[in-house]
């Protein structure tokens, strides 16, 4: 007589590496996603300049942003840079998210200036950063929590 038994593991014991690698992957993708959606919309504002630690602008750069464009806003000149960047795309590994925009304006700068766009535009606020890895502990964890599996075996 062969028994039959079955029984279901649930949880990270019966995760297997695999398993893990493609949780924290989509835990990192909804990471990436997420500073897209909510956090790459504050760079185009007054309050990045304190928020980001901009580095502050000539006075008569301001003044001249002021009088032709009717504004200051940082890393915004004619609205290029802010509309290219709603375009994105997120690559995740086990290692990280990565958010490409193609916003190439911000890897050039003349010699003479001190900004550097790109850095100031992939710059992440502390609080920021806590939210964002609240987000993606809360994402593995419930994939985490969702996981079982069934195994049987014949004794």
């Amino acid at each position: 007589m062969i028994a039959v038994i079955g029984f279901t593991i649930d949880g990270l014991e019966a995760a297997k590496e695999s398993d893990v690698k493609r949780w924290v992957k989509s835990a990192f993708f909804d990471m990436g996603a997420e500073w897209h959606k909510k956090y790459r919309r504050p760079h185009f504002s007054q309050r990045a300049y304190s928020k980001y630690n901009y580095t502050p602008r000539s006075r008569t750069y301001n003044r001249f942003k002021k009088k032709h464009l009717g504004h200051t806003i940082p890393l915004v000149k004619t609205g290029t840079s802010r509309r290219l960047s709603e375009s994105h795309k997120v690559v995740a590994t086990p290692e990280g998210s990565r958010v490409t925009m193609p916003v190439r304006v911000f890897n050039f700068k003349t010699k003479k200036s001190k900004v550097d766009k790109r850095k100031e535009f992939t710059t992440v606020a502390a609080d920021e950063k806590q939210k964002l890895d609240r987000r993606a502990t809360f994402h593995l964890e419930r994939d985490i929590q969702r996981f079982k599996k069934t195994i049987v075996e014949d004794i």
